[in-house]
């Protein structure tokens, strides 16, 4: 399970190289940048959710073990600091 947020109201840019509209764009996501944490909060929720689910039959039975963040990952910081790494 990969949670996502699909409507994140952290805003990146899409920038020129050079003048040659044919180079490639220099894209910046700026992932989880909004002020208000809007998007930390929707990842945080999505992660805990896939968590429940998959420890829930049936899926319980097929799931050998969390790989990423990892059962190490308990608090909410720890969770966000995973997310802000990986995504």
């Amino acid at each position: 399970l990969t949670p996502n947020v699909t409507q994140g109201h952290s805003r990146g840019t899409v920038r020129l190289r050079t003048r040659d509209f044919r180079d490639r764009a220099r894209v910046d996501p700026r992932y989880f940048t909004d002020p208000d944490g809007y998007d930390d909060r929707i990842m945080l929720a999505g992660v805990k959710l896939a968590r429940s689910i998959a420890e829930k039959a049936p899926l319980a039975a097929w799931v050998g073990r969390e790989l990423a963040p990892g059962p190490e990952a308990v608090t909410d910081d720890e969770l966000l600091d995973y997310i802000h790494r990986c995504h």
